[in-house]
């Protein structure tokens, strides 16, 4: 989970971001792929077949990292309202593995 979840921010990086090389989501030429509810579902579910991972365990471990809580609403909504940016951030962030180490000390 501590690799998986910074690579998924990478690949947010990636397909959702104006000046990404070579997406292969985004047609050449064109600008990348909104930040929406449709197209998160469509990145996050390649990143996780790719990987050979359980969707939910993605979806489960990012809801942790992002909200601090380990059940609440749709991740892909959770995405949506926290925007690309706060997304990426909090999935590099690590925090919650930080304060977990934390609380056992």
């Amino acid at each position: 989970m501590k690799t998986w979840l910074p690579e998924l921010a990478d690949r947010f990086e990636t397909e959702f971001t104006d000046d990404s090389v070579s997406s292969p989501h985004v047609s050449k030429g064109s600008s990348a792929l909104p930040f929406t509810e449709a197209t998160i579902e469509t990145v996050v579910k390649a990143f996780t077949e790719e990987k050979g991972i359980k969707l939910g365990v993605i979806m489960n471990g990012a809801r942790t990292l992002l909200t601090g809580v380990a059940v609440g609403p749709s991740m892909l909504s959770v995405f949506e309202t926290l925007g690309k940016e706060r997304s990426i951030l909090r999935l590099r962030s690590q925090v919650a593995w930080n304060q977990n180490a934390e609380a056992r000390a």
